[in-house]
C-alpha cells in the first residue's frame, strides 16, 4: 500500500491540547493537530496558534542519527531502494496477539510489536535491514524473532 506521513509523523509530533478559547476550529477541534512545525528549541516568532513541545524539533533531530527524523529518512532510502516494498505483494504473517507482521513480495517481512510486553513472531527469513532500536540491523531473523515492545523490524533477503 501507500505510505502516508502525516504533517509533523517525521518528527514524532504529538496532538498539543489546546484551550477552548483559543481554538479557531470550533466546529471539529483539529487545532491539536495543526501546530507549528518546530524547527527549534525556541519558538522562531509568536504564530496564529501556540506551538506543542518544542523538545522535537528538527535542528536537533538533523544532528542525531537516532532522532525520529533520521528513522523516517532511512524508511524511506529502504523503501526507494527495494522495490518490492513499493510494489510486492502483500500477505499478513503469524505472530502474536498485539503483533502486526506482514511479508512484501518474496523478499522482505515487516514485524511490529503493538504492546507493551515483549512478543514474538516466527518464520521471517534473511537479515535484520532496519529496526526501530537501530541496535538490530544486520543481524540474522532467527526461526523465532523476539520484539521488545513497541518494537518494530524490517526484515529482507
Amino acid at each position: 500500500g501507500t505510505p502516508i506521513l502525516y504533517y509533523g509523523d517525521e518528527l514524532g509530533m504529538e496532538q498539543v491540547p489546546i484551550p477552548e478559547d483559543e481554538q479557531l476550529d470550533t466546529a471539529h477541534s483539529r487545532d491539536g493537530a495543526r501546530t507549528p512545525m518546530p524547527w527549534a528549541k525556541t519558538r522562531d516568532r509568536e504564530w496564529w496558534i501556540r506551538h506543542g513541545d518544542l523538545t522535537r524539533n528538527v535542528e536537533d533531530m538533523r544532528a542525531d542519527e537516532t532522532s525520529t527524523l533520521w528513522f523516517t529518512k532511512r524508511l524511506l532510502e529502504l523503501r526507494r531502494a527495494s522495490p518490492e516494498l513499493r510494489s510486492g505483494s502483500y500477505a499478513s504473517v503469524e505472530a502474536d496477539q498485539g503483533v502486526w507482521s506482514w511479508r512484501r513480495g518474496d523478499g522482505y517481512s515487516v514485524a511490529v510489536n503493538l504492546s507493551d510486553r515483549p512478543r514474538a513472531v516466527r518464520g521471517l527469513q534473511g537479515s535484520i535491514r532496519l529496526d526501530t532500536g537501530l541496535a538490530r540491523i544486520g543481524e540474522a531473523a532467527t526461526r523465532t524473532l523476539s520484539l521488545a515492545p513497541w518494537e518494530g523490524v524490517v526484515v529482507g533477503g
